[in-house]
């Protein structure tokens, strides 16, 4: 146990009760402060949280401004630099990371290690299975990017002439110019709107 702990002294008590918080703070996915709450109101490392804290114990839980000062400055300056650091420099600095970016399929840091190691020729279940990281994720980060479909040139000029005859709807319309029928209906919609016209009016040959 803790209690019966041999605290050398009160820099090497406030450097395990740091490790404390720290790990705490990533196993229970917490911010560092309230993870030091945790930590040092916890009843069994009361022997470690008097030795940290030296002879200044006035019997209240300690300000946040005191478990800050508390901090690694070293992984706190790796936090800061965030996500512009190394896969190994962000493990060191996790527990100071905001806990929205902690999480690994959405990190960026682990994005990149994960392309390194996969470039190398590694097998997408392999990466997935050194990393921790869920295959169908791996599958996504890995994808090639998909190559948008070129519109036909000219293809609003022609919409536009084929709902003036009133023959046509916007569906069938963009089955005739082999168009997506969202992206005919979104361009068509700012050209109306910029006459004043709605789709509808277009559609029964209304003039623009």
């Amino acid at each position: 146990m803790l209690e019966n702990t041999k605290i050398p002294s009160i820099m090497n008590a406030k450097d395990h009760i740091v490790t404390l918080i720290e790990t705490e703070a990533v196993n229970s996915r917490l911010p560092y402060i309230k993870a030091a709450r945790k930590v040092v109101n916890d009843p069994a490392r009361r022997d470690l949280f008097l030795a940290a804290i030296g002879g200044h114990w006035k019997g209240k839980p300690p300000s946040d401004a005191t478990l800050r000062r508390w901090r690694n400055p070293a992984k706190l300056a790796l936090a800061g630099r965030f996500p512009n650091i190394t896969a190994h420099e962000y493990k060191e600095a996790l527990p100071y990371i905001p806990v929205k970016h902690r999480h690994r399929e959405q990190n960026p840091v682990m994005r990149q290690a994960c392309d390194q190691v996969w470039n190398k020729g590694v097998p997408r279940k392999t990466v997935a299975e050194q990393m921790g990281i869920s295959l169908s994720t791996i599958y996504r980060w890995t994808k090639a990017p998909t190559k948008r479909k070129k519109l036909p040139d000219g293809y609003l000029d022609k919409a536009r002439e084929l709902l003036a005859t009133g023959e046509h709807s916007i569906e069938i319309v963009a089955k005739l110019l082999r168009v997506p029928r969202s992206t005919l209906y979104r361009n068509l919609k700012r050209h109306f709107d910029a006459h004043s016209l709605t789709l509808q009016e277009a559609e029964v040959g209304a003039p623009c």
